[in-house]
């Protein structure tokens, strides 16, 4: 996730996330310099790879909210069920990391760009792709908004996010749509 300093200094730090009906969900430590920055300016950027290759990448930009009244980590099921070996490799149990990482943030998508590959050749990071394509969406914020009126169908979400027929827009967005718990 990227924040931005009161100096105008963008600080980008990897967050673990979780994909859900609100948007984005992470759980920080307690008085760290991105919250103090996303108190500051919600606006933030954040850069996701949706395959292990680093290819298929969504780029986006939204704003971001402390919730103070979340539940922890511990509780959140899908968080927990993504996270379990990662906690564990850092040395936490899933209660200690919760204790640890209490503060809740929610970033709301506003823009974001995709780059997908057409090929596994061409996800291969350093090697330009022959099938690779990049495409913006000026503003997806309607469609977010409207995601109530979308219900839980993902099919759904994924035609109103795709801004048209953009097929490797869908492609990368629907692994978000598909997946309740994020990307990989």
């Amino acid at each position: 996730m990227t924040t931005v300093c009161s100096d105008g200094q963008p600080q980008t730090v990897p967050v673990w996330f979780l994909w859900d009906d609100e948007g984005f969900l992470i759980y920080s430590q307690p008085n760290r310099q991105k919250l103090r920055n996303i108190a500051r300016n919600p606006r933030v950027g954040l850069n996701l790879n949706s395959n292990d290759r680093g290819g298929d990448v969504v780029r986006l930009e939204g704003r971001a909210r402390i919730v103070e009244d979340a539940p922890p980590a511990s509780e959140v099921e899908t968080y927990v069920e993504k996270y379990r070996d990662s906690i564990a490799r850092i040395g936490f149990e899933v209660e200690g990391f919760a204790r640890e990482y209490s503060t809740a943030v929610r970033v709301t998508p506003g823009r974001w760009w995709t780059r997908s590959s057409t090929t596994a050749e061409d996800s291969i990071p350093g090697r330009p792709g022959r099938g690779s394509g990049s495409r913006r969406c000026a503003n997806v914020s309607r469609a977010w908004e409207g995601r109530s009126r979308l219900g839980a169908d993902p099919a759904r979400v994924r035609r109103s996010w795709s801004c048209g027929s953009h097929a490797r827009d869908t492609r990368v967005l629907s692994l978000l749509a598909d997946n309740p718990a994020g990307l990989p």
